[in-house]
């Protein structure tokens, strides 16, 4: 395996990028140090060539002996004569690479200024042939979209969390089964998967199914979904329920060494005893009822009132310590392993011996489970288990006006204030997402915060800006025009036509009439030359006051104009149905309030559009720009369906 390193930063990084995507055995590695081993340092071309397997580059194109990346554009010049000559012969492979270098060198655009391009007849026609292939366009997208995502090293959140050297790292993330994943799961995962992959580690992925009046098999099958939809698919899935009998023969263990112990204390006079530091009376039970005691909790109903505690303390100042509960009955049966079991074990009891059995060796905690750290590790200690997990607890994400709580998020679907759990007023992964924030924009802001464990209440702001920022490089544009707010303008002797767009490999369908918003037909006056983006110049002849407006082509370049206007064709314009999404409550940190006093009944306005008709090309799951209106998410094609994505809302005429 060769390492190429690359420096996003830097333009002819382009190259060990292509290369590191469309030869085998290369990996691209990101820096941008000035002095790492590896192609970023441009010293030798050759060298790097050597190394890349099944490239015989010598045979094929042995003028790249002589060249050094970063020489005079005269030095090139000199090398075209051979370059022309071997072209024709060149793979298709070679003429990439041979490509990617003459545009790394801005070769191409020296030769058509220069007006040599034409000198050079196979070398033009590689330009063309390759820049116009799918498979070069889509290494360019690829690369500016790591390029944009790149995060400069000053910028970084420190992940130093104190790992030895040579640490084996083993993450873990244990989600229940009992819902979607909202964002504060994302920054979880994307945590877990960034320390697994940079430490050259594992990840797995635990379905903590522990609790079967919550849990349902469809929602392990959507969690998974989720972590797809995040780009997480490099995992050991693993569930609790498999070392379901490994954990009662530990709990019988603690029972054993006298450290567990059955209660059947009703539920608010235990809570009472462990808030004021009161033990039970069956604290001193002995061995032998204890055991009888859980052996009859796992077989029968007679001890149906009846828990198993962890036997740690009664008053300690840590109240995570005062003998928490471990084991109780629940009968419902449970979606993967049925009715085998009438018991089940708690999360705190279940996570750290899992975490043990499975070979975890960091993991990592929302800060809210820190109390429960020394209880976490009294548990290994306890039963004697030889793999200590290190424990990092980091911030949970807590946004303004956002709700992460499943219970109360529960409440707005099942009372109708949203269409599901995937709706885009949702924090759920599949709402935002359908809300129009990136994966890739996602995992590049939790990366920035890093496992920092300050807690703070962040504005979306941030996040949805840093998001415009990356769709913007992947979004094609169109025009669309309000059906509420369209106005006519008639082409004076104007015919349907096909009209190229001046500097673009597309073509705009220019009929009779077309429709401008009503905010632009504001500012035209008569007698005034105005262009119609894409198409051309023409004259006001008449306002669209009482009836449509009238217009002549003229042959003014549109640089000389004033007033660039957005329009729809009259007749083959594509309707779209155009979502606005805002806050879900209105309220920045709710606190005790009822949801039906907080709920925001504006959170969802609807609007149609009429899109030119170059919007029959767009896919589901595409951002596109509405040029002067915003950018956009492709939730659905039947009706095309557009989501505003928060942050790029634009009213420019």
């Amino acid at each position: 395996m060769v390492k190429v390193s690359c420096d996003y930063s830097k333009r002819h990084h382009i190259v060990a990028y292509f290369v590191s995507k469309c030869f085998p055995g290369v990996e691209i590695e990101q820096t941008g140090e000035k002095h790492k081993d590896g192609f970023c340092n441009y010293l030798n071309l050759p060298s790097f060539l050597d190394a890349v397997p099944v490239l015989g580059w010598k045979e094929s194109m042995p003028f790249l002996a002589e060249w050094k990346v970063g020489m005079p554009y005269k030095e090139i010049l000199a090398l075209l004569p051979a370059i022309e000559e071997a072209v024709p012969s060149l793979s298709e492979r070679e003429q990439m690479l041979l490509f990617f270098l003459l545009f790394s060198e801005t070769i191409f655009v020296n030769l058509a200024k220069a007006k040599k391009l034409k000198d050079f007849p196979h070398i033009s026609a590689l330009y063309a042939a390759t820049a116009a292939n799918p498979k070069t366009e889509q290494v360019m997208q690829d690369y500016e979209k790591a390029k944009k995502l790149e995060t400069k090293a000053t910028d970084q959140a420190s992940f130093d969390i104190g790992l030895p050297d040579n640490y084996k790292v083993v993450t873990r993330f244990p989600p229940e089964p009992s819902g979607y994943l909202h964002i504060g799961h994302a920054k979880a995962a994307l945590l877990n998967q960034y320390f697994a992959e940079t430490y050259h580690g594992q990840m797995i992925v635990r379905m903590d199914d522990t609790n079967p009046t919550n849990e349902k098999e469809e929602f392990e099958k959507t969690i998974l979904e989720d972590l797809a939809l995040l780009g997480i698919t490099n995992y050991t899935l693993t569930r609790t329920s498999d070392h379901f009998g490994r954990l009662y023969q530990l709990a019988e263990s603690l029972i054993q060494k006298g450290l567990a112990y059955c209660d059947n204390t009703p539920v608010e006079e235990m809570r009472y005893n462990r808030e004021h530091g009161i033990a039970t009376a069956h604290r001193d039970a002995s061995v032998e009822d204890n055991q009888r005691i859980f052996k009859g909790l796992a077989t029968t109903e007679e001890y149906d009132s009846y828990c198993l505690r962890a036997k740690i303390s009664v008053d300690n100042a840590n109240k995570a310590m005062r003998d928490p509960v471990i084991y109780r009955v629940n009968k419902t049966p449970h979606h993967y392993t049925g009715t085998t079991h009438r018991i089940y074990p708690t999360y705190d009891f279940a996570c750290p011996v899992v975490d043990s059995i499975e070979g975890v060796t960091l993991a990592l905690r929302t800060n809210e489970y820190r109390d429960r750290n020394p209880q976490y590790m009294w548990f290994i200690s306890a039963l004697d288990l030889t793999n200590r997990p290190m424990i990092w607890d980091f911030s949970r994400l807590n946004f303004k006006r956002t709700l992460l709580s499943k219970r109360k998020l529960r409440w707005f679907v099942d009372n109708g204030q949203v269409s599901g759990w995937d709706d885009p007023r949702m924090p759920t992964v599949r709402g935002i997402l359908r809300k129009g924030l990136s994966k890739d924009a996602l995992r590049a802001y939790i990366i920035s915060q890093g496992p920092s464990r300050n807690t703070v209440l962040l504005s979306w702001d941030k996040l949805w800006s840093d998001n415009a920022h990356h769709i913007d490089g992947l979004s094609k544009r169109y025009h669309g025009i309000d059906a509420g707010d369209a106005l006519t303008l008639k082409i004076e002797g104007g015919s349907t036509q096909q009209i190229k767009v001046q500097g673009k490999e597309e073509h705009r369908t220019l009929t009779p009439e077309v429709f401008v918003s009503k905010a632009d037909a504001a500012s035209l006056k008569a007698g005034e030359e105005i262009t119609l983006m894409g198409v051309g110049s023409f004259k006001v002849l008449s306002l669209p006051e009482n009836g449509p407006g009238t217009i002549s082509q003229t042959a003014t370049p549109p640089k000389n104009t004033k007033l660039k206007l957005t329009w729809a064709p009259s007749t083959g314009n594509v309707k779209a149905r155009v979502f606005e999404y805002t806050d879900l409550i209105t309220v920045d940190k709710p606190e005790d309030q009822e949801l039906k006093d907080i709920v925001n009944h504006e959170s969802k306005e609807e609007r149609e559009v009429l899109c030119d008709e170059r919007a029959l090309q767009i896919k589901e799951g595409d951002f596109i720009q509405i040029e002067k209106r915003g950018f956009f998410f492709c939730d659905s094609l039947s009706p095309l369906t557009l989501n505003l994505v928060p942050g790029t809302k634009q009213n420019r005429q």
